[in-house]
Formats: C-alpha cells, sequence, structure tokens
C-alpha cells in the first residue's frame, strides 16, 4: 500500500511504500551492512546503511544529517571535508567511524520499505532554500528517537529519477522524484526480542518497539550551506510533521477489474472484504475522521509485436491440440531462432511437456538441448526477451467518485492498435482522498486481455447479403442543430490572465509563469542575436499577453521563462527538467501544428531559454487558421500528459508595421498629453502665486514687485517664445481689479470671482482703475491705450 502525504510545501510530494506481504522486498545484512550513530546532542540514534552500498538503498552517511542544536535547528552534515575528515570523527558527540559498523553472527533478511519524494514538473531550488530533508524515526520503548532515515537533498545531488509514468496529485503533475529504502518498522516490531543477533535488538540495546508503535515523518527545506573549519551546516527553516501507522491499515480494501459478464466493457470498483466498498466508505466518512472521495484511473497499454530486433512472431498456437505441430523438428527446421507463436489458450501442451497459458511466446531457438527447440516464456515477464514485442502507453482515464460508492464504475477502452496488438493491459489505481487531512492511500490492480481486436478503433460491421433501405418517419423526425466549438476559439476571447490562473495547473504554479519573448537572427556560425532582450524586465509579459509574429519565411522565435517567486521577483526556470518543449499551433481543421524546440549552443535552457523555429511552409496553416492563440507545452516521456507552460498570441508578420506605427502614435499621444497636463499646472502655480502675493501686498508698488518678481520667474520656466507669448496674452486679458471706494491696500478685499479663470479677465500688470495714481511700470498697452 502507498500513503501520499503532502508536507510543507506543493512543490514536493513524499509517498511512503510498505512492503507487500505477499512479495516483500528483502535485502540481507550482508547486501546492505548497517551503521548505528549515536547522537549525544539530543539522545537520538541513526540506522543507515555503509558508505558503500548507496546503490542499494541511498541511506547512507554521505546523504544523511544530524541535528547538532535543537533550539536553533541547526544541522551538520555527515560529510568528508577536504581534510579528509568525516564530521562524526569531527564532532565528539557522535560515534567514531571506527565504531559505526554492526556485526552480524548470522546473515538477516531485512524487508525494506521504500520511501519517495516526488518534485512537480519544473521544480528547481531557489535563493529562499538549498536543501530538503527527509526524516522517518519511530520512539523505542525507552522513548529514544531511532532514526530510520535522516537525509538531506541539495541542489548540487544528482540522484534524481526521472519518473517514466508522471502523474497527476491535487491538479499537480510530478514527473521526478528521490528515492531510498529504509527497515520496515514493522518488520522490526515483529522482531523485537531477546535475541541479540537481530536488528531490532542492536538499535535499541535490546528494548525494541512496542507493538502500536507509529512512523514519524518529516518534511522541510534547508537554507543556505555554511562551512566552518571545512565542516557543512544548516538549518531547516520550515517543515510539516504528520504520524503514520506502522502497517497497512487498509488491508482489507482493494480493488476489482475485469471484462464484465453482461456486455462489452469493463468493470471496476473498490472493494472492502471482497464486496463492494460502498458500505466501507459511507462508515468512513461517518467516524468523524474527515471526508474521504475515491479518485480511480485507468491507463490502457497495448503490446505490439517488436518488427525491428532478432525475433518475428509467425503465427498462433493452440496447446490444446498442438496446431501447429510444434513436436514436428521437420516443421521446425523451416524457422530460424527467435521466430516465435503467440498461445491461444491455456493448458498442458503433452508434446512439449509443459504447462502454457495464453499470451505466452513460444519461441524457436536451435540451441535448446533436447528434440523440442523451443522455450515458453511468459509475455509480460520478458526482461531477457525485450526484443520480443514492445509495450506502449496508449491512453488514460481519470474521475473522481464522490457518491453512489455502492455501483459498479464501467469503461468501454478504445485501442490504437487493436487490429495488431498482441495484447493489451489496463492498469486499474484506487486512490481514497481524505479532503480533510490531505492524505491518501493506493491500491492497484491489473487486467490482462489476449484480445485486443474486441476494442480497436472500428466496431465490428455485419455484412449482409442485400441491401437494407432506411426509410424516415417524417412526423417524428427531430431536426437538431449542433454547434462545433473548438477550444482554440474560445481562447481567442482571454484577455485577463485570470482563467489561465484556474485552470493551467499541471506544470508548477502555471499562473505565476512568465515569459519574454523576441524573434532572433542566426549566422552561418550559429551564434543568435536576439532583436530585443527577452530577458528584460520589461519584456516580461504574464500569461495570455505575449505577442509573436510570424513570417513566409522561417521565424526563429526565443523565450525566456520565469517564475514569480515569494518576493515578486522573477527567477528562469530549469528547462532541463521539463522534457521536450514544444511550441502548438492549429489549423482550420483544428489539428494541432506541434514544433518541437530548436537547440542551439547560444541557447541555455538551464536558464529558462528556448528556442522556436517556425518553418516557411507552416506559415499559411497557421495564419489561415483562424485563430490567434499559440501554447508552450512539455512532455516528459512517452507516457507522459502534456502540460501547458506558457500561453500567448501570434500575428501575421505584415501586421508589425501598422502595430509599430500604431505604438508610435501612441507615443506621440501621450508625450502630446504629458506636456498639456504640465502647462496646465504651470498655470495654476502662476495664478496661485499672483493671487498670494495680491493678497500678501500693502501698497500698489509693493504689489508691482512681487508680480514682476512672479513673472519673471514663470518667464524663466517658459521651454519656448511662443508659450510665454501665450502666458502674456493669457495675462493682459484678465480682468483688472479695482479697490473698492475708500478702502486702502491694507484692506486686502478682492472680489473671490476674480480668480475664476474660466469667468474672470485678471490683468497681472496691475490694475486699470485704482485710488491714487495710475502705473504701468512694464510699460504695455492696457485698457486705458497710454502711448508706450
Amino acid at each position: 500500500m502507498n500513503v501520499f502525504l503532502n508536507l510543507d510545501s506543493s512543490d514536493f510530494l513524499l509517498e511512503y511504500t510498505y512492503y507487500d506481504s505477499a512479495s516483500p522486498e528483502i535485502i540481507n545484512t550482508t547486501s546492505a551492512p548497517f551503521y548505528l550513530m549515536q547522537n549525544g546532542h539530543d539522545g537520538s540514534s541513526l540506522v543507515m546503511n555503509q558508505d558503500a552500498y548507496g546503490a542499494t538503498s541511498n541511506n547512507t552517511r554521505s546523504r544523511s544529517v544530524v541535528q547538532i542544536a535543537s533550539a536553533s535547528k541547526e544541522f551538520a552534515l555527515l560529510t568528508t571535508n577536504k581534510l579528509g575528515t568525516v564530521y562524526n570523527d569531527y564532532d565528539s558527540k557522535l560515534t567514531n567511524t571506527s565504531s559505526l559498523p554492526l556485526t552480524f553472527t548470522s546473515v538477516e533478511g531485512v524487508k525494506y520499505d521504500t520511501v519517495r519524494l516526488h518534485f512537480i514538473q519544473g521544480f528547481t531550488f531557489n535563493d529562499f532554500f538549498s536543501g530538503i530533508n527527509i526524516d522517518i524515526s519511530a520512539k523505542d520503548k525507552v522513548d529514544k528517537k531511532v532514526n530510520l532515515l535522516s537525509a538531506i537533498y541539495r541542489t548540487e545531488d544528482n540522484f534524481e529519477i526521472m519518473n517514466p509514468n508522471p502523474f497527476l496529485y491535487s491538479g499537480r503533475q510530478y514527473s521526478s522524484y528521490i528515492e531510498f529504502k529504509i527497515p520496515s518498522l514493522r518488520y522490526l516490531i515483529d522482531t523485537s526480542g531477546t535475541n541479540t543477533d537481530k536488528l531490532a535488538y542492536k538499535i535499541t540495546d535490546g528494548n525494541g518497539f512496542y507493538a502500536n508503535t507509529l512512523l514519524d515523518i518529516s518534511v522541510g527545506k534547508f537554507s543556505d550551506i555554511t562551512k566552518l573549519d571545512n565542516q557543512l551546516y544548516t538549518k531547516r527553516i520550515s517543515g510539516g510533521t504528520t504520524s503514520i501507522s506502522t502497517k497497512d491499515d487498509f488491508s482489507e480494501v482493494g480493488v476489482y477489474i475485469n471484462e464484465s459478464t453482461s456486455g462489452d466493457y469493463i468493470e471496476f470498483y473498490g472493494t472492502y472484504n471482497g464486496a463492494i466498498f460502498g458500505d466501507y466508505m459511507q462508515s468512513l466518512n461517518s467516524s468523524g475522521l474527515g471526508n474521504h472521495i475515491a479518485i480511480h484511473k485507468l491507463n490502457i497499454t497495448e503490446q505490439l509485436p517488436n518488427t525491428i530486433g532478432s525475433y518475428n512472431i509467425v503465427g498462433r498456437y493452440n496447446p490444446l491440440t498442438n496446431v501447429p505441430n510444434l513436436s514436428d523438428n521437420t516443421y521446425l527446421a523451416n524457422f530460424t531462432d527467435g521466430d516465435y507463436w503467440v498461445a491461444t489458450e491455456t493448458g498442458f501442451s503433452s508434446q512439449l511437456s509443459k504447462d502454457v497459458k495464453k499470451g505466452n511466446f513460444i519461441v524457436y531457438d536451435s540451441s535448446l538441448a533436447g528434440l523440442i527447440k523451443v522455450d515458453v516464456i511468459d509475455s509480460y515477464d520478458i526482461q531477457n526477451y525485450s526484443n520480443i514485442s514492445k509495450l506502449i502507453r496508449t491512453g488514460e482515464q481519470e474521475f473522481i467518485q464522490d457518491s453512489n460508492f455502492v455501483d459498479e464504475n464501467t469503461f468501454r477502452p478504445v485501442l490504437k492498435f487493436g487490429g495488431s496488438a498482441l495484447s493489451y493491459k489496463l492498469d486499474y489505481t484506487l486512490q481514497i482522498f481524505n479532503t480533510s487531512t490531505n492524505s491518501t492511500i493506493e491500491k492497484r490492480g491489473t487486467y490482462v486481455s489476449f484480445e485486443p481486436q474486441k476494442y480497436g478503433k472500428e466496431l465490428l460491421k455485419l455484412n449482409t447479403r442485400d441491401n437494407i433501405q432506411v426509410f424516415n418517419v417524417f412526423n417524428k423526425k427531430p431536426i437538431t442543430t449542433i454547434t462545433n466549438t473548438s477550444t482554440a476559439t474560445i481562447s481567442n476571447g482571454i484577455e485577463s490572465t485570470d482563467l489561465y490562473s484556474k485552470n493551467l495547473t499541471a506544470f508548477k504554479q502555471v499562473k505565476n509563469v512568465y515569459s519574454g519573448v523576441t524573434e532572433v537572427n542566426i549566422d552561418s556560425d550559429g551564434k543568435i542575436t536576439p532583436n530585443v532582450n527577452p530577458d528584460s524586465v520589461t519584456n516580461i509579459k504574464g500569461q495570455g499577453t505575449a505577442s509573436v509574429y510570424i513570417s513566409p519565411f522561417d521565424t526563429f522565435l526565443q523565450f525566456a521563462l520565469y517564475e514569480q517567486i515569494e518576493n515578486k521577483s522573477f527567477r528562469s526556470i530549469d528547462l532541463n527538467k521539463v522534457g521536450q518543449i514544444f511550441m502548438n499551433f492549429t489549423n482550420k481543421k483544428g489539428e494541432i501544428i506541434k514544433i518541437e524546440s530548436t537547440k542551439n549552443q547560444n541557447v541555455d535552457e538551464s536558464k529558462g531559454q528556448v528556442l522556436f523555429r517556425v518553418k516557411s511552409e507552416l506559415y499559411n496553416q497557421v495564419i489561415d487558421s483562424g485563430n490567434d492563440v499559440f501554447f508552450i507545452t512539455c512532455k516528459v516521456g512517452e507516457n507522459s500528459p502534456e502540460s501547458p507552460l506558457y500561453t500567448g498570441r501570434y500575428k501575421d508578420y505584415s501586421k508589425i508595421v501598422d502595430d509599430e506605427i500604431e505604438i508610435l502614435i501612441n507615443q506621440q499621444r501621450q508625450a502630446i498629453s504629458d506636456l498639456n497636463e504640465n502647462i496646465i499646472d504651470l498655470d495654476r502655480r502662476l495664478m496661485l502665486s499672483i493671487k498670494e502675493n495680491l493678497e500678501a501686498a500693502s501698497s500698489s508698488k509693493e504689489l508691482e514687485a512681487k508680480l514682476m518678481k512672479v513673472i519673471k520667474s514663470n518667464l524663466a520656466s517658459s521651454s519656448n517664445n511662443k508659450e510665454l507669448e501665450r502666458k502674456l496674452t493669457e495675462a493682459l486679458s484678465l480682468t483688472s481689479i479695482t479697490k473698492n471706494t475708500g478702502s486702502t491696500a491694507n484692506d486686502k478685499s478682492i472680489d473671490d470671482n476674480s480668480m475664476n479663470i474660466k469667468s474672470s479677465t485678471f490683468n497681472p500688470f496691475g490694475p486699470t482703475s485704482i485710488a491714487g495714481p495710475t502705473s504701468n511700470p512694464f510699460n504695455i498697452s492696457g485698457p486705458t491705450n497710454r502711448n508706450r
């Protein structure tokens, strides 16, 4: 059974697999000897396999850490420094190397569980963390912590495995993993006792484990690794912890998948104690342990004869009737080594003196001893005969069931190679998912059929001797209008990135994926020259917002893909870890035009850079498609679903001139608008200054001096004579302010309407009518028409 735990981050997912009771994984103490390290810092112990056996379990000293300060959460890496000193020989509170090995009088076969940490597609380390810690432990009978795994995975480590069968979990695709094997706690509990030669006795000082001991699991992130005295240290900056049972608590839960006896389709469902699991799911959801749903996954694999290798299929064989007669050496002499037949029935062949199962391969081999030169090979156990056939994954189905658990599920497969396939296999995975705790248990089953022709692309047609004429019943014939709407057409209307953020979830947080894009030129030496810098922050666009231009000739487009991280800055995505990368368009028929990325020595995919060449022959198909959306996708391998990375729009290259002219016009409009706003602001400040000086002036002389100062200041700030002339003209046209009869300058009585620019014509050069002598210090003709 598998348990999935989402601890600390959606970037990685922990899978714990209990050993199968029917066929457990057993590794003896000679094939994988043990170290036991005592930690005086926290009183715990650490069980590891010895350094030379990393290929067996990955659980070795060089990939482990120990906690040396619980308060500060500081850890030390158990590595050898440049001077040849291993950390546990440097730290006196740890067991030194010479005392680490455990010795056994008799070889013990230890049962192992498997731990995998799956990484989301596109996962990379960043500036916030540089390592991941996995800690799996249990308490013995004296409450001492025994670590069965205390591993570190760093950015420079290289034991990550690309998953040939990537999977989706909670809307995210996980495509690679690291794997460790640890002694099963259930096995250690079962073997606890007084036998001093057992692993359980040696790692607990004879105390053993209680039967109900839980397995404690913790996953977290490490900060940057620092160095002191050539030893390496780090701190744990985050983490999630949980506990699980030591055994399969869902051992009564299983799966059923088989061809229905009522029709040509497949039935599948979860079981509990052999019956359909409807009552069990109801009791589970009523237990107060959370809300549980079922996730059903079906993968179709077809088996095809390999037409390239040294094996060649020559016919079918019935072991019950010995047809053809494979006991006839004269007949067999007509064939060469590697020719084989496929068994059509299951039974004992008296001629071959062997049990034969339907679908077995009967292979001719002249080097075999005896008279009958054939060997019977299980068609799905062909590790040593890999050239006989090939297995191709051709389909998958997944759906969620949250009710009606008492009903069977039905499925009719459609095989791509139904007419030529030797067999097909349905791998069924049932996940019971607790939506309250985000934990999952998983059960698997398989159905194999050697009659693939039944579910080919086309159903069998009946041949009739006479033509059958079908008559229309006009008073009952419905008239239905069917509107075919393609996804690409719907995508045309998307302007914001919200829809992409909600739906593109297979890749690592697609809503946070951004792109810079540019057309590039490539010279005869292969050197590329981008037209603009795709790495420029001003050129980085969100989902659905970047535009590219496709020309009638070869078009080279370079993208730079980024994700937005915690501090809202951009970090390039390492595209070396996402598999094949494609740029996708659609033609008029709705078919996808797929272009694989072009490798170039000047394009660094580890920094998020990717190059595409849109060849000239694709121009008409792309431009005339009636669609203007492109997608960048990635695919890890043959069995991987294709995941969206980025999407944007494309245009005909002839539109680039119109677009650039429009951009220039908009820029000019913006410049004019900015100038107008500046002039309005200047006028406002001029009027405000004049008003303030009028209010502050105590006499005509003082008023004139202040106005002179204000105007000179504004004249100096004018950018040209035209602007100066406009300001003076407007100022001269303003209405004169006349003092009220009998008032003095100190009264400061000014008509409020005089500052209403829309209705006032205030004259900044002085009043035309004022008590006392009239003056015009600027010698400019005013309304009195004085001589200049």
